[in-house]
This record gives structure tokens, sequence and C-alpha cells, in this order.
């Protein structure tokens, strides 16, 4: 009976928060820690803080579940990134690289320390971060344009540039990437260049519109 209440409140709480009602999950939450103390609903806790911007709170819930669990990766991810939130760069940063010791293959963590050597303006280190990302799958367009915004940002461009064209390559839907891929274009001089790709964007763009309303069709023709 005490474990099927806790499932119970556990299916509560995933569907609150499917249904983005934050503080309902909250309330669901509080009943479940009354029943088992657990690291989990700790982290769950503050995750939902998080979403609803009171990090100090979401804070306080991490170091509770790492109190229970120091191994717990997802916690020191977590809480380094509430820290990134609130400006604390180098805590986030040592937070962050816990993460990714206790998980070392998990993209996203590596992403978020990224994020926060790039806000310290440790910019060669952040693209060496995404060079690990990219290593354990390219397919994450995501470090692909951060590593390009990066490379633009030192002024170079042709660097960006390869990394941009790599984001289209990977996802042609993604019109920000195209997008990146012309401004960088006029920035390298290359203005026919720029235009054509141009008009392959809104060609691309409105095929895949087409498509996203059914209409094989005309997205074919």
């Amino acid at each position: 009976m005490y474990s099927e209440e806790v499932e119970n409140l556990a299916n509560k709480i995933r569907d609150a928060l499917q249904r983005g009602r934050y503080h309902t999950a909250l309330k669901y939450i509080d009943e479940a820690l009354k029943k088992i103390d657990s690291p989990e609903l700790w982290l769950t806790k503050g995750y939902v803080y998080a979403c609803l911007n009171s990090y100090e709170d979401a804070l306080k819930c991490y170091d509770r579940a790492l109190e229970m669990d120091p191994s717990m990766a997802e916690a020191w991810n977590n809480k380094g990134v509430a820290l990134l939130q609130t400006d604390k760069y180098e805590e986030a940063l040592r937070h962050l690289t816990k993460a990714s010791e206790l998980n070392p293959f998990n993209t996203a963590f590596i992403i978020n320390r990224a994020e926060v050597l790039h806000k310290l303006g440790r910019l060669e280190e952040a693209i060496k971060c995404y060079d690990e990302v990219i290593d354990l799958d390219p397919k994450i367009v995501s470090a692909w344009i951060h590593k390009g915004d990066i490379f633009l940002e030192k002024n170079r461009f042709e660097e960006a540039l390869k990394c941009y064209e790599k984001a289209v390559d990977e996802n042609p839907a993604y019109i920000m990437a195209w997008v990146k891929v012309t401004s960088t274009l006029r920035k390298l001089g290359r203005e026919k260049d720029a235009e054509d790709i141009g008009k392959i964007m809104k060609m691309v763009s409105k095929i895949y519109n087409l498509l996203s309303r059914g209409n094989y069709k005309s997205a074919l023709n």
C-alpha cells in the first residue's frame, strides 16, 4: 500500500510536469518526501524550482540530493546550471566539471561546461568541449553552431563557416544554421555565394513548411 501511494504520487508529479503545472508538481513532491526521503525527489524538486526561476531554492534542493548521494552526476550538473543562471561562473564550472567526471559521455553536461567556459572568456577550452561533444555525437547541431559562434567571435571566419556548414549538413531544416552560413560568407566578402545560399535557404524553408503541414505533393513540385 505504501509503495502504491508513492507510485501514484510519482505519476501525479510526472503528469504535472508534462503539463507545465510546476506549483502542483511541488505540492506532490512534498507529499512524496513525507513518505520517502530520496535524492531523486530532491533532484526533481530542484528542477521544478529552476523551471520557476527560483534558483536559490533549486540550489538548496540539489545540495540535499548531493548530501544523500554525492555520486549523482545529474545533481552536480543541475546545480552547475543553476549557478550559471545566477552568474556564479567559477563555482558553476567546478560543479559541471564534477558532473562530467562522474558521467564523461553525457554530451549535455559537456555543452553546459562549454557555455560556462565561454562566459569566462576561456574560448579555446570551450572549443575543446564542443570538440568532445562532436566526437561523441557529430549529429548534435548545437555543438557545431556554438563552436562556430566562438570562431566568429575570434574573427576566424573560415573556421566558423565550416562549423555552420556542418550544422546545415546535419540538419537542413534548421534555418538559423543557414542564416549563419549566409552572414559568415558576407563577412568573408563572398557576396554572390551568400545570395545563392539565401535563395536555397528560402526554398528549403518553403519545402519544410509544406511538409510540416502534410502538403507532400506541393513540397515535391
